[in-house]
């Protein structure tokens, strides 16, 4: 069995071109990988904040947030309790017909 050029050509193309997009993707990562190390490095010399001091952040911020949500659900109780205290409204009664039409 013979192989013509005609079949192999575009084989070996899909597979050139496969490989540069491959490359040129890991290619891409390390130089971002690398600048945002060096940009960093630039802002923030001696590492990352005190995991400590971040974390009082989080729980500053957590619990500003519970007591938003606290105030919201005791608003809504409050809502919904005294609009189940007010009495039902009657409905308008049905005006009648003006021409009573046989059934």
């Amino acid at each position: 069995m013979r192989i013509s050029p005609g079949e192999i050509i575009p084989v070996i193309i899909f597979g050139a071109s496969s490989v540069v997009l491959g490359l040129s993707y890991v290619a891409v990562y390390l130089m971002g990988k690398n600048a945002g190390r060096k940009e960093l490095e630039r802002y923030d010399p001696r590492g990352m904040s005190r995991p400590s001091d971040r974390l009082d952040r989080v729980e500053a911020a957590v619990e500003s947030i519970a007591l938003g949500v606290e105030r919201l659900g005791e608003g809504q109780r409050y809502l919904l309790g005294s609009l189940s205290d007010e009495r039902p409204v009657k409905a308008p009664p049905k005006p009648e017909r003006r021409h009573p039409t046989p059934v």
